[in-house]
């Protein structure tokens, strides 16, 4: 099966929201984005990074339009200049900082620096952006991805040989601005250095971080939630943390208990209304039956009547509250029963997911601080979510119980314990897993999951028997 093409990756996560497919986009771009931003910021990486997941973020909320635009990669690099401008016009105290410790390791560096990438660094975007949209992609799929003539023609829609040429002309044109720059270097070295030092292999981890922090931030932006879970950058450890998502859980479940009784209450109205009907058949034969024989009817009978037609009374009262009553509720919730109840299961289901993927969140920032290692308890994790809580505070807000947060880590468990960097396959490695199973309105059993690379999903079952499914998902370390 070849290669999943970047449109189709981008359609799978538009239409369907497949995590797996907007993780392989990230990890495909992720070198290129960073490197652009690390020149654009004068080397600051920790600001890079910050760019690279403002670019994704972007990438992730406009992917349904972005399924039509041409070239995916001449997007991305022209999305990092706008976002790298916006980050140092809004810190340039921090950048001024972090340019002085970019400096002091550049000076630790070996000596013996490539002299025509010193060069060219400081003016090569400039560069890049004055060109054509054509020429500046030619270059970017051949030097910056380094991916062969052939594959550049197929992305372009030209053969070999008039591939070479595009490429050769926007090489030609790329010195000319360089040149004008004071920058004189022929076409091999320009060619040479570029496939070599364009693009920079980016820190460990921030693949899974800026995956985690974009598609958190898409799903909470779609849901209509963001008020309630607020994500800030995960490389300065500016993470939200709500004591909500276990209480709308709770809220979910007795929102689909009071359905559960409305139904019931429905059910025995419709018996009630069955039994008035017999009720008042029976109550017009004895009508008929007393005038035509009401001089002979005897005290007792009568007496019968009278107690029915009572009865009959009493319940066409009953009747009349009740269908009051459900008119009320019918106003005050006009979605159906049935609908009501999948649609509070689909929310409980997405406060579940994004339990997990939030302590996914805490997971990777616990694994940079400590060499890759992940915790082996969500207590250990906790002191990192009360204190980007507390960064993050309003003007008068007050600071949640971390033990009312904690209390929904009951019904979860951690299964992989180790070290992130030991693990070859992150999206298919478990990490979280929900202790108990539960039973969806369609049958069968569900659990929710979140995995290595910081996504989270429910998995159903028909019989409840996870344990095959998990095997195939449990952890691969190097060398197996």
């Amino acid at each position: 099966m070849g290669m999943n093409t970047d449109v189709e990756l981008l359609r799978r996560y538009a239409d369907d929201r497949s995590e797996a497919a907007f993780a392989e986009l990230v990890a495909r771009h992720v070198n290129l984005v960073y490197s652009a931003a690390l020149r654009q910021v004068a080397g600051d990486s920790h600001l890079a990074q910050d760019v690279t997941q403002l670019v994704f973020i972007d990438l992730a909320r406009k992917a349904a339009r972005l399924t039509r635009h041409p070239s995916l990669t001449g997007w991305l690099y022209t999305s990092v200049r706008y976002a790298a401008a916006t980050a140092r016009r809004s810190d340039q105290r921090r950048q001024q900082r972090e340019q002085e410790a970019h400096t002091m390791d550049e000076l630790r560096q070996d000596p013996q620096t490539d002299t025509d990438w010193e060069l060219l660094k400081p003016v090569l975007d400039e560069g890049m952006h004055a060109l054509r949209d054509k020429d500046r992609h030619a270059i970017l799929l051949r030097f910056f991805e380094n991916k062969p003539l052939a594959e550049v023609g197929q992305a372009v829609g030209l053969n070999e040989n008039a591939t070479r040429k595009r490429v050769d002309r926007a090489v030609d044109k790329l010195r000319d601005f360089l040149g004008r720059r004071g920058v004189h270097l022929s076409a091999a070295v320009l060619a040479g250095t570029l496939s070599s030092h364009a693009v920079t292999a980016v820190p460990a981890g921030l693949a899974g971080t800026v995956t985690v922090a974009s598609l958190a931030e898409a799903a909470t932006a779609s849901m209509g939630i963001l008020p309630f879970i607020k994500l800030m950058m995960i490389t300065k450890a500016k993470i939200a943390a709500t004591v909500l998502t276990v209480g709308l859980t709770a809220t979910v479940i007795l929102q689909i208990q009071a359905n559960n009784r409305l139904r019931d209450e429905n059910r025995a109205l419709q018996t009630q209304t069955a039994q008035l009907a017999d009720l008042s058949a029976e109550n017009e034969r004895l009508a008929k039956a007393q005038t035509a024989a009401s001089q002979n009817l005897a005290a007792e009978q009568f007496a019968e009547l009278l107690r029915l037609r009572g009865e009959v009374g009493r319940l066409r009262k009953g009747l009349t509250e009740a269908t009051a009553k459900q008119s009320k509720d019918a106003a005050e919730d006009p979605t159906p029963p049935e609908t009501d109840a999948k649609e509070q299961e689909k929310q409980m289901a997405i406060a579940k997911m994004n339990y997990v993927k939030h302590w996914m969140l805490a997971f990777h920032l616990y694994a940079q601080k400590n060499q890759g290692q992940f915790p082996t308890s969500f207590d250990q994790v906790a002191p990192i979510l009360e204190a980007a809580l507390k960064e993050n505070l309003g003007p008068g807000d007050v600071v949640p119980d971390p033990a009312q947060y904690l209390q929904g880590t009951d019904h979860y468990e951690i299964v992989y314990q180790g070290s992130l960097n030991d693990v070859t396959n992150p999206m298919n490695m478990i990490v979280i897993r929900e202790k108990e199973a539960w039973q969806p309105i369609g049958g069968g059993w569900a659990r929710a999951y979140s995995f290595a690379d910081g996504h989270s999903e429910i998995h159903k079952s028909d019989d409840g028997n996870f344990g095959p499914w998990e095997e195939q998902r449990r952890v691969k370390l190097a060398g197996q």
